[in-house]
């Protein structure tokens, strides 16, 4: 096993670990003023603006919003990411404490397999996220109750990718322990 890249990668999750707490943070910061981002994006940017935030597409008017609409917005956008990021965070922590795991000589035992199917789990807790947070910038916007459900395949395709992995490295631990009981 080439340890030299399991250590790169421990490092690599050691660093998105701690920016994702750094971001949860300042997006909750973010989203609690919101309602000044809101006047300042007004000032900025008096015409209409299009994107796509999470896989999202959207098109928001912030002149034409009134006050509410654009708090609402501003809520809405701040809210999801910063759930988005959480979910993230604790999917890097977990695959991080599995490379730890991996540098130390115990790979194959049962906590890993329940954090791989950890990231598997709240990897499938990102798409409710974004359809919250679709459907409260969607209602915002349109006045109206507005129900936004569409599925993202790399979403759910990363999250059955994650549940595969950890079901292949169940087959690895029971053949493992099947080897130490015939020696």
């Amino acid at each position: 096993m080439n340890m030299k890249v399991i250590k790169i990668s421990k490092v690599s999750f050691d660093i998105l670990f701690f920016f994702g707490v750094f971001g949860i943070v300042l997006m909750t910061v973010l989203t609690i003023a919101s309602p000044f981002i809101v006047d300042a994006i007004r000032e900025i940017a008096p015409t209409a603006q299009t994107g796509t935030v999470m896989g999202v597409e959207f098109s928001i008017d912030a002149a034409e919003l009134d006050d509410a609409s654009a708090k609402q917005v501003a809520y809405a956008a701040g809210s999801g990411i910063a759930a988005s990021l959480a979910v993230a965070t604790y999917i890097a922590h977990q695959i991080r404490r599995a490379l730890k795991a991996v540098l130390v000589g115990t790979a194959f035992r049962e906590e890993n397999y329940q954090r791989l199917r950890r990231v598997a789990g709240a990897t499938f807790v990102l798409v409710p996220i974004g359809w919250m947070m679709d459907s409260w910038i969607g209602t915002a916007v349109a006045g109206e109750w507005s129900l936004n459900i569409d599925l993202p395949l790399v979403t759910v395709a990363g999250g059955l990718l994650a549940l595969a992995i950890a079901e292949i490295y169940k087959a690895g631990i029971t053949l493992q322990d099947e080897s130490e009981l015939t020696v």
